[in-house]
């Protein structure tokens, strides 16, 4: 027992912020079992909040390699994103054949399927964390078996606290929708501001003071009109009182946080991607009038999630505990 340990490989800011509240717990522990971290440099910005730390290695999500080839190295369980980077790949398929058990973790509600399989093959863990219900019954639509699911919530998640906002105002959360899906879906992150832009101009009580949040791997937008670029900030949701985007994690904690929330997916041509109005919590736009009635209308409640959310941190941890007890 006292050689066993767990490594985790972080590939994205989601599960970084996912496993944050689980990583924290284990170094207040006496003997922690986690031992390595493998972190991209995306995942490595949410950790430096770590008062301390095991063994850091930054990594490159592109490598199509594992983290290491000594399964000495890896430790008995693996804890791993799914964004279905190469290095998530090679490194679940090298810890398999070494009998390490992997345990992943999809933090929201999409793209199952696409994120855990490289060419078109299925390459799955041992165990997949979900967030919920609905998640479960996505999955198994997409070909992804029950048996190895199991319906964790998200740490992260549970966390957020319902806050007030003194000051009328609007953040619109970027997205790179353009660099990951072209045009299939009828609309991009330039659309969407347009479309923003566009009713602001007309509205602007209705908007307040507007602000814009680009991703960090999306490309600056050319006509900010009036509006002010900042940094989405998660830690200080409280700041705004409206939050629009298209299907990014930040609408799930501006939603959590009791802000009014809107998915804008104008021209939408497809799937509704933003699992938050797919799934009836918050309002999909895609005109001007229809975002003006949204921002007009009432806050829609979150209280059936958050209720699905409570003792997320429990569960995570003891589904990973139970993998590691048994290996």
């Amino acid at each position: 027992m006292a050689d066993k340990f767990l490594s985790c490989l972080l590939t994205d800011t989601a599960s970084a912020r996912f496993m944050l509240p689980v990583i924290k717990h284990w170094l207040s522990e006496e003997y922690p079992i986690l031992k390595r971290l493998y972190l991209s440099e995306e995942a490595s910005v949410i950790l430096t909040t770590l008062n301390q730390t095991p063994e850091v290695h930054i990594i490159d999500r592109y490598q199509p390699h594992p983290v290491t080839t000594k399964s000495k190295d890896i430790g008995s369980v693996v804890i791993s994103s799914a964004g279905g980077w190469p290095i998530e790949h090679a490194t679940k398929l090298a810890a398999i054949k070494s009998k390490t058990i992997v345990i992943q973790l999809i933090e929201t509600w999409y793209g199952y399927r696409k994120r855990l399989t490289a060419n078109d093959a299925w390459n799955l863990p041992n165990i997949l964390m979900l967030v919920d219900q609905i998640a479960a019954r996505e999955a198994i639509s997409e070909g992804i078996p029950k048996e190895i699911q199991r319906i964790v919530g998200n740490p992260a998640w549970e966390q957020i606290k319902p806050g007030t906002c003194d000051i009328k105002n609007t953040l619109f959360i970027g997205a790179p929708v353009q660099k990951g899906y072209g045009s299939i879906l009828g609309y991009d992150e330039v659309s969407a501001w347009s479309l923003v832009l566009k009713t602001a101009n007309s509205f602007p009580h209705l908007f307040g003071e507007l602000f814009y949040a680009p991703h960090p791997e999306q490309s600056l937008p050319r006509n900010l009109g009036k509006a002010k670029l900042t940094k989405y900030r998660p830690d200080k949701i409280e700041l705004f009182d409206n939050y629009i985007g298209m299907f990014s994690a930040p609408l799930v904690e501006a939603f959590l946080a009791e802000r009014r929330t809107i998915s804008i997916q104008p021209n939408h041509t497809s799937l509704d991607m933003c699992p938050l109005s797919r799934h009836g919590y918050i309002r999909r736009v895609s005109s001007s009038d229809e975002l003006i009635r949204a921002l007009k209308g009432s806050f829609m409640s979150c209280n059936k999630l958050r209720k699905s959310l409570q003792n997320s941190k429990k569960r995570v941890i003891e589904t990973i505990h139970e993998a590691f007890l048994s290996e």
